[in-house]
């Protein structure tokens, strides 16, 4: 079972595989995170498919067999970097170094740190979050742009996570995602949050060791709160790039996905739950691609 495909769904959709423009068109896919783990497998699944050509961005190299027949383009992004994005959007716009602009877009790439650290949240937010953001956000328009021209519908599916969903998080924290509206009012909660200040404004008295996440303001549970306010996050972004995919009428979805327990370096199931392999949870993934 796929928790939570669908959070947020978007857009006009349109167009099929079937229909005559798309059947000669090859589907690219442009997967963050590819070199290991969910990434990797996701890769393997769509890059089986025929039609698609599939773009592998990864940190680096790091891999435990070759996926390349299944590869048609890696290219080495660091999704915490700003520029590097910058140059990997223009790469894609100008069809440099072998890569195009997107039909599917796949926020995989992820880190989960123990601790609560304020520089833990602030590094895991810009790998979980302020990435995937920046690099939808200079791809959307283009792909939609395309989406129109070929007569298909494109998606950007964000890989989400049940540590996630706002019951994971502090009452107050959870009512101001739900309320957010737009993705600037989303980055300054968390800009507010990263600098250490409690919702209504005020500057919490730390020392610089202090666990800002565990403050009974701002606090989210388990082990990986800085995870947890990630991934929450990124569920509101999917909700707020849907809406817009919806009021300008784009040929786009968004969805977040949410797989459950993978057998990752990344997985802190505990003993008895259900834990899936990658290959399982990137079929679960692929679940939305067809119906483009």
């Amino acid at each position: 079972m796929v928790q939570g495909i669908g959070v947020g769904i978007g857009g006009g959709g349109g167009g099929g595989e079937g229909s005559p423009a798309v059947a000669h068109m090859p589907r690219v896919a442009v997967v963050s995170g590819g070199a290991r783990g969910l990434g990797r497998a996701i890769v393997d699944c769509l890059g089986r498919r025929p039609g698609y050509f599939v773009i592998d961005t990864r940190r680096g190299p790091e891999t435990e067999r070759s996926v390349e027949e299944n590869v048609k383009v890696w290219y080495g992004l660091d999704i915490s970097q700003e520029h590097a994005i910058n140059d990997f959007v223009e790469c894609c716009l100008k069809g440099q170094q072998g890569l195009r602009v997107p039909d599917i877009l796949v926020n995989n790439a992820a880190i989960c740190v123990p601790g609560a650290g304020r520089e833990i949240l602030k590094q895991t937010l810009q790998v979980n979050f302020h990435g995937p953001a920046r690099l939808s956000k200079l791809l959307m328009h283009h792909m939609a742009e395309k989406c129109e021209k070929n007569a298909c519908g494109g998606i950007i599916i964000n890989i989400s996570s049940g540590d996630g969903e706002l019951a994971c998080l502090n009452s107050e924290l959870r009512r101001v995602l739900e309320e957010v509206q737009t993705e600037q009012e989303l980055n300054q909660v968390l800009a507010d949050l990263c600098e250490g200040k409690c919702l209504g404004g005020q500057e919490l008295v730390e020392d610089s060791q202090a666990l800002i996440l565990f403050h009974p303001i701002l606090q989210a549970f388990g082990p990986t709160p800085a995870y947890s306010v990630s991934k929450a996050a990124l569920n509101v972004l999917t909700r707020l790039q849907a809406n817009e995919m919806e009021r300008q009428e784009l040929k786009l979805r968004s969805v977040a996905v949410c797989p459950g327990d993978v057998d990752t370096r990344m997985c802190t199931a505990e003993n008895g739950e259900k834990i899936l392999t990658p290959q399982e949870a990137a079929g679960l993934t692929g679940e939305v691609v067809p119906s483009l």
